[in-house]
């Protein structure tokens, strides 16, 4: 006769708290995606993800700070590069801020993209904080980045600014908001990559021809 074999002694081996956060997170944008914001339950997220309520509490205190979760990781990794100083170069300069641009616009004109915008959009007034959630940690925070960084290159003489965040904001919409608009309202298709960054650069180049510090 066999001996049923023993458990192991001692705890299971937990996951760290960015690998959990990173499951939630995970679990939240298909669930947002297949079942929009208002028929998204915490329950569901967090069968999904095979943690806890308790365990997502941890990390967000309401569903509307989950979806800024969801937005914020998307949009974290590329603020990284417009947050280095290209110091008083202007050929630096060019090349980080389109740098930024494409992949920034690369991130919102894709499939995944348009479809939050569209769960947004459709549920904005019903859910006002959550549109408040998204507004803030997409185009917020990406305008902000963009903004430190324009700012930093006008004291160094590189750039002609009045309002660096006013010129964030117009420069980010040239770049991306009519295509992301089409594509959301569903009457145009995404642009192919190739395109994308064309646009970008004729934005860019559009940019810095009104705002470069000739030399």
């Amino acid at each position: 006769m066999q001996e049923t074999p023993k458990r192991p002694r001692g705890r299971p081996q937990q996951r760290g708290d960015a690998e959990t956060r990173a499951l939630i997170v995970g679990a939240a944008t298909g669930i947002f995606l297949a079942q929009g914001f208002g028929a998204t339950s915490m329950e569901a997220v967090a069968q999904a993800a095979g943690v806890s309520k308790k365990t997502i509490y941890r990390f967000v205190a309401t569903k509307e700070k989950l979806l800024e979760a969801v937005i914020d990781t998307r949009s974290a990794a590329l603020r990284s590069p417009i947050g280095h100083d290209a110091g008083p170069d202007p050929v630096a300069a060019e090349r980080a801020l389109h740098q930024f641009l494409q992949e920034l616009a690369r991130l919102v004109l894709s499939e995944e993209t348009v479809a939050l915008n569209r769960l947004v959009y459709a549920e904005a007034l019903r859910f006002p904080a959550m549109a408040q959630a998204f507004y803030q940690a997409g185009p917020v925070r990406n305008a902000e980045a963009l903004a430190v960084w324009l700012e930093t290159q006008r004291r160094h003489g590189v750039l002609r600014l009045d309002d660096s965040m006013s010129a964030a904001r117009m420069l980010v919409s040239m770049a991306i908001a009519e295509p992301l608009r089409a594509a959301t309202l569903g009457i145009a298709p995404l642009p192919p990559r190739d395109e994308i960054d064309r646009h970008v650069a004729e934005s860019v180049e559009i940019f810095l021809r009104g705002c470069l510090v000739r030399r």
